[in-house]
């Protein structure tokens, strides 16, 4: 056994010990675990056995689900914290607008991907550490759009904090932004539950080459993709949701029409 579960074994049994999560999601100085209510009793060892384990961490919260169009994660107070990632300095309000650390590699992925000069649109872009990474290493020009207005706050500040200004950023709903889409090269389409639902539009003011990351959920035993005027090139696994499900980036090419 390994991590801050360790620290737990004097106080808990190991069978309950054992069935704790593994791990939990750190962000700068905040922790974010997830516990069934039956796990909850234990929060006050657990968030001792983090702080033994990670003596940085000042809070430790419970992890709660992603709500509404904002997708905003329930937490008991918001928390603003600063969060390095890729090279970027990010603001981040836990419990105000939507982040997730481990999507952090995948930001590196698309980063690898993208070729000097590109143009790209970050249709659902948070407090910004895609859309933003890109301008600052990589493309010409990044469109980031996002409807939360605290999201769209935070991601003007990133956009300053880290000296990027090869962006042009829109609050409102990805449907409105649509309407006056940019020619670009490439589309971030980072909203799992409903980001299939605005690919017809993508996809009508898109010409042929350009690439498009569609993150969805999907069952483990899928490997094939198949819509009108797209290519798959690839699916890439980013994060586990279930033992059957798992939060997956859809690499696509826009087709000739």
């Amino acid at each position: 056994m390994r991590g801050y579960r360790v620290h737990l074994l004097r106080d808990l049994d190991p069978e309950v010990v054992e069935s704790l999560p593994r791990s939990f999601d750190l962000i700068g100085e905040i922790a974010l675990i997830r516990l069934s209510p039956e796990q909850e009793r234990y929060l006050p060892l657990i968030r001792e056995a983090i702080r033994t384990q990670h003596p940085q961490v000042i809070e430790i919260y419970l992890k709660g689900t992603v709500n509404g169009s904002e997708r905003i994660r329930s937490l008991e107070i918001p928390y603003r914290v600063t969060y390095q990632e890729n090279g970027l300095q990010l603001l981040v309000e836990l419990g105000t607008v939507f982040f997730s650390n481990r999507l952090s590699r995948e930001r590196q992925r698309i980063l690898d991907q993208t070729q000097p000069g590109e143009i790209v649109v970050d249709l659902f872009a948070g407090v910004g550490p895609c859309g933003l990474l890109l301008a600052k290493k990589r493309a010409a020009f990044v469109y980031l759009c996002e409807l939360n207005p605290r999201a769209i706050e935070l991601c003007r500040l990133n956009a300053k904090l880290n000296r990027i200004t090869n962006v042009q950023i829109f609050e409102g709903d990805a449907r409105s932004f649509l309407k006056q889409f940019p020619p670009c090269d490439r589309v971030i389409m980072n909203l799992p539950f409903q980001a299939i639902d605005f690919l017809p539009a993508v996809i009508e003011q898109t010409g042929p080459g350009t690439k498009i990351h569609l993150y969805r959920f999907h069952r483990t035993e899928q490997q094939n993709f198949e819509y009108p005027k797209l290519r798959l090139l690839q699916i890439h696994p980013c994060i586990e949701y279930s033992a059957f499900e798992q939060i997956s980036c859809f690499d696509l090419e826009r087709t000739t029409d």
